[in-house]
């Protein structure tokens, strides 16, 4: 979430001015992270910063449903089972944006419960695991 507050959403690099803000969280965290030192710490967090593709703060997941939106049905939806199916077809229009916001072909993750928060119309959470199944 530290990249997502606007002092630190643009730094590049690695990110030295975090410093401060890591070493309040290390204080609090240290009674549950008991294993790990600062200096392993500070480095993860190093490590991980530059990683951080998209800074918390916003629901990224409505943010690729309205890109999904507004680039309109993917081919593959016009076609078999689910090719008269406009929740099926925003389902599978998010899952295509997913999979590009998240870049070189990696997986991306979304839950049953926010598939059918995001596409009401799937109904409700079981229903739209199993579109994602499909």
């Amino acid at each position: 979430m530290l990249k997502g507050h606007p002092d630190y959403a643009n730094l590049d690099g690695l990110a030295p001015a975090c410093e401060d803000a890591v070493r309040l969280w290390y204080a609090a965290a240290l009674p549950y992270i008991t294993t790990k030192d600062f200096l392993a710490t500070f480095s993860a967090f190093l490590h991980a910063w530059d990683r951080i593709l998209y800074p918390g703060g916003g629901d990224l997941l409505a943010i690729a449903l309205n890109r999904a939106d507004n680039a309109g049905v993917p081919r593959v939806a016009l076609q078999g089972l689910w090719a008269g199916s406009i929740p099926t077809q925003r389902l599978i229009g998010l899952c295509r944006e997913l999979q590009r916001m998240n870049g070189s072909g990696a997986p991306f993750y979304i839950d049953y419960r926010n598939a059918a928060r995001l596409i009401p119309d799937l109904g409700c959470h079981v229903s739209a695991g199993k579109r994602l199944g499909m």
